[in-house]
């Protein structure tokens, strides 16, 4: 065997046993690395039957489906069936047509990437317990008013990527489950993949289960809105979407850079709506979340590194992106950003002689060595804080550095103040052990601040899990420890006259 899929393997299992713990009864796991893969599974595929997860189990992607209609829309536009800036309404039929606002249309791209004020799931839709018609879906697009023109916002939305599959079937005149098998399945060879408006009938089929761990019924009917939920498929044949996602050599090659472009900013935490997956640009990463009748996924890829990994488990119960952001950072370990050879250096012979002192390791890779900060601040001010981290070992990840204003007394909404320590341009897989890097933010009170004082929370995050803290004579809650308690006085009065 392999001496790197054995290492892989064990070292995935020992990381799946830790984070899934009992909450799931069968995980599996799918790992690529430049040509090579690895695949992993524990657990009994269906209730009390023995039968084993294995890699030819059936199972659905849930929302990850959204990254397979963002690829088919990719492949069109490589074939100069469709452009991104095309009106959806070119091609979606009478009954599926949604309006313009302030004269903007609505898109294929905007549809893609998630630009559109539709919710995550239409306004008439009642319960998963009974089938949803196409005539209510086209009801319910009859009625629909936009929040904010297309293309300005994000709003994350099953409805965007349903109507994405009814415009390509209509353009390409083609139903949308014989779309994917043409054009993305067999080309990747992965035949063991489909797309089923209705339970499978395979009997290699893996249950899910709720939060309480009891089996969760097979899904109904998803019809008309099916491209956003129901692709189905096999670890085996996810090796192979992976190894073509990665960067590998495939007939989709094209297809998927125009895929992983990033189109739009999703928020103030660098992530970005690309046609199908969120983007990571500063990491080079790509993920997707998907959640299907009792069980949860994850896909991780970074392209530049030729690298990818897809979790599962069936239950509701347990946190798979906690889990994939635990099987990233000691698996697939993105490389450096920045060149340490160009990296600007924050040493400093020894922190300011005012410095409170502390000792905090996160990851074993960063010491907080203490902190400066005001001991009062008033209400509509901002309050100055450095902090002084040392680097013990070079970290992993563009880690961001998230900072928690909460009032002591629970009085007052919560202050961030999340930024990337020390500069901004810099990267902390750029720092080198032993280096001291000072890091300068402010917290901003509101004017009308209720609490009498707060305390300064902090830690390391990135792509929704924390760095965790691994040694602390701080107070500790949640990988995140308490730094400055600060009192916070009433702005004075000024007298008029």
């Amino acid at each position: 065997m392999d001496p790197w899929v054995e290492a892989t393997r064990s070292e995935a299992a020992a990381i799946l046993a830790k984070s899934a713990g009992q909450k799931a009864k069968a995980v599996g796991f799918t790992m690529v690395d430049g040509q090579r893969s690895v695949t992993f599974t524990t657990g009994p595929r269906a209730g009390h039957s023995g039968e084993s997860f294995d890699a030819a189990t059936e199972f659905e992607l849930g929302s990850i489906s959204k990254v397979f209609a963002g690829l088919l829309l990719a492949d069109s536009v490589v074939r100069g069936e469709v452009g991104l800036a095309d009106p959806a309404s070119l091609y979606l039929p009478p009954d599926l047509r949604v309006p313009a606002r302030a004269g903007r249309q609505v898109t294929l791209l905007d549809l893609a990437s998630q630009a559109v004020s539709f919710p995550l799931m239409p306004g008439n839709w009642a319960t998963r317990k009974t089938s949803y018609s196409r005539a209510s879906f086209g009801q319910y697009l009859a009625g629909f008013q936009h929040s904010f023109a297309p293309g300005d916002g994000y709003s994350y939305s099953n409805v965007s990527t349903a109507l994405l599959g009814s415009a390509l079937e209509q353009r390409l005149g083609r139903p949308y489950g014989e779309l994917l098998r043409e054009r993305i399945f067999e080309p990747l060879g992965m035949s063991a993949s489909g797309y089923a408006d209705r339970s499978s009938s395979s009997r290699n089929v893996l249950e899910g289960h709720d939060t309480n761990g009891d089996p969760r019924p097979s899904r109904v009917d998803a019809s008309p809105l099916g491209p956003c939920c129901i692709v189905r498929t096999t670890l085996g044949d996810l090796s192979k979407f992976m190894l073509a996602a990665s960067g590998n050599q495939s007939p989709l090659m094209r297809a998927f850079d125009i895929l992983a472009e990033p189109r739009h900013r999703i928020d103030e935490h660098e992530r970005w709506a690309t046609l199908g997956w969120v983007a990571y640009p500063r990491d080079g990463l790509l993920w997707k979340y998907g959640i299907v009748e009792g069980q949860v996924s994850t896909i991780v890829v970074l392209p530049a590194q030729k690298r990818a990994l897809f979790v599962t488990a069936n239950s509701e119960g347990v946190n798979i992106d906690r889990v994939a952001s635990d099987l990233t950072a000691r698996l697939v370990r993105p490389a450096a950003r920045v060149d340490p050879g160009n990296h600007r250096q924050f040493v400093v012979p020894s922190p300011d002689a005012a410095m409170t002192p502390a000792s905090a390791v996160f990851g074993n890779t960063i010491r907080l060595e203490g902190w400066v900060a005001p001991a009062r601040a008033r209400r509509a001010e901002s309050m100055k804080i450095r902090l002084f981290f040392r680097v013990l070992a070079p970290p992993d990840r563009d880690w961001e550095l998230f900072i928690h204003g909460d009032a002591v007394d629970g009085t007052a909404p919560r202050i961030a103040a999340d930024h990337y320590p020390g500069h901004g341009d810099d990267s902390t897989t750029s720092y080198r052990p032993g280096e001291l890097v000072i890091d300068d933010f402010e917290l901003p009170l509101p004017p009308q601040y209720s609490a009498g004082a707060l305390d300064v929370w902090l830690g390391f995050y990135k792509w929704h899990g924390r760095l965790p803290v691994t040694e602390s004579n701080l107070e500790t809650q949640d990988d995140r420890v308490r730094g400055p308690r600060i009192r916070i006085e009433r702005t004075p009065v000024v007298a008029r006259h």
